[in-house]
């Protein structure tokens, strides 16, 4: 009797003592990573529906070469830009470690300056004297490559708003910096195990885009932005001592509301130009200027004017609203088309996080390390100027390029008839026909020079298309 006596004891206490482990186990799971700092008015969302690759896309597998996928420089370089009027067709991107490097040839990468932080995106500017980037730790930075010395441009906004997460910028023709701030909350950021136990590089974490949906909410706190130059009373900028363009103490905003606010793009012509004289075309006006901006968590391209005195001078949110992903950075194309980076699906679970207020509230309270992994995806699409989608490029299993994060186009008849043709670009363009470009591809999760041949129009030199493969997408 007494034995039967304790076993069913123990077995009423059992539940208690269930839950009792349970509360320990979540208390030190708390401690060790906490839920995600949200506040009540981020549970507003918009629907975001479930939208697959087309049948119709092209394979990214086959038609992507990688070149120097061991090569510990060239780790997640979000977007590749091009040098200055010395070195037009040679490639620089930023690493995660925080090093500018550039892709000296298919098979040597340099390193050219380390910035620390997490700087995703650059822009040579004042004719190639400088290097404007943004760094989502720092804010809107300069660097001049011939110092090493690094400028705070901006880090607040005019309405006194900390800027968190600058993500992608352009340089006007007339000096003035537009850029995307993609939320107002701070980013997810942790230090990566370095060798022999030590602290190593910082890295923003962005490859769950669950906690991309619940970091900018419904409330939608990401903007594009302008900074503007100072100028005198000519209207010319105004220039330091060291002969470097002067800025406005904070920037302004043009576009808020965005729910995370990524890649811009403008047309060629509207950008500071590299080459030629400086300031050849700065003034105090410029002509207006279309600025796309992408709204990744709104799976939309938005397309904005900003006018002759920088102010907004109308806007399209839903410029290309049919994207099979959430958009990321977006760059002019061939012939009028522009190139839409895909690096998530928009898969079921994000579509039933963007509708249910109830469901991002229980998420939010999982600790971060626990949420559940999004599978690897990457695609690239064509748009149309009007916002349709003209093409698909799509590695759906990520077996290549895990989070395809840009696509920075390349003209090879404009590479092959520069007098200075040099580096990566100008191997990769060496042969090829009248018409043919190419895509260099960024990416977060994913180490290489990763390029997209992009033939001139011909059946018979065509990739098929993924349909057409025994694999199912």
């Amino acid at each position: 009797p007494g034995a039967r006596g304790s076993h069913f004891a123990l077995a009423m206490l059992a539940p208690s003592l269930c839950w009792l482990l349970g509360a320990v186990v979540a208390t030190v799971v708390w401690l060790w990573e906490p839920p995600l700092p949200l506040s009540v008015e981020d549970w507003q969302g918009a629907a975001l529906p479930q939208k697959a690759v087309p049948a119709s896309a092209r394979d990214l597998v086959t038609e992507l070469q990688v070149f120097m996928a061991d090569k510990e420089d060239l780790h997640a370089p979000e977007a590749w830009f091009f040098g200055n009027a010395s070195a037009p067709t040679v490639p620089y991107a930023f690493n995660e470690a925080g090093w500018l490097v550039r892709a000296e040839s298919l098979g040597e990468v340099s390193r050219v300056a380390f910035l620390g932080g997490r700087p995703l995106s650059g822009r040579w500017a004042q004719g190639g004297r400088v290097i404007v980037f943004a760094d989502v730790l720092r804010g809107l930075l300069r660097l001049d490559p011939s110092t090493g010395a690094v400028d705070v441009l901006a880090s607040t906004r005019c309405d006194g708003v900390r800027l968190t997460y600058p993500d992608d910028l352009r340089v006007l023709a007339n000096g003035d910096i537009v850029f995307s701030a993609a939320t107002e909350h701070t980013p997810f950021v942790r230090r990566a195990a370095g060798a022999g136990g030590a602290p190593g590089r910082l890295v923003v974490d962005q490859d769950v885009p669950v906690k991309l949906a619940l970091l900018s909410g419904g409330r939608g706190s990401g903007a594009l932005l302008r900074l503007p130059a100072l100028r005198d009373e000519g209207g010319s900028p105004r220039l330091g001592a060291s002969g470097l363009v002067r800025y406005g103490s904070c920037a302004r905003l043009l576009l808020p509301g965005m729910r995370f606010a990524n890649g811009i793009a403008l047309p060629p012509a509207s950008e500071d130009a590299v080459e030629g004289v400086p300031y050849r075309r700065w003034g105090s006006r410029i002509a207006p200027t279309r600025v796309l901006v992408a709204d990744s968590l709104a799976a939309a391209v938005s397309s904005v004017t900003v006018d002759a005195e920088g102010a907004l001078a109308e806007s399209d949110r839903r410029w290309a609203a049919d994207l099979p992903g959430l958009p990321d950075n977006v760059s002019p194309g061939r012939e009028g088309t522009w190139l839409v980076a895909l690096p998530s699906a928009r898969t079921a679970v994000i579509g039933m996080l963007s509708q249910s207020r109830l469901l991002r509230w229980v998420v939010s309270r999982v600790p971060w390390g626990l949420l559940p992994k999004v599978e690897p995806f990457g695609a690239l699409a064509a748009v149309r100027d009007d916002g349709g989608v003209a093409e698909v490029w799509a590695d759906p299993h990520g077996k290549v390029v895990r989070m395809l994060t840009s696509a920075c186009w390349v003209d090879c008849d404009a590479v092959n008839a520069s007098l200075r043709p040099q580096g990566a670009v100008e191997q990769l363009c060496t042969g090829a026909a009248p018409g043919d470009g190419l895509a260099i591809v960024g990416t977060l999760k994913s180490t290489g020079l990763m390029v997209l041949k992009m033939l001139a129009a011909a059946p018979e030199r065509a990739a098929p298309p993924l349909a057409s493969r025994s694999e199912e997408l």
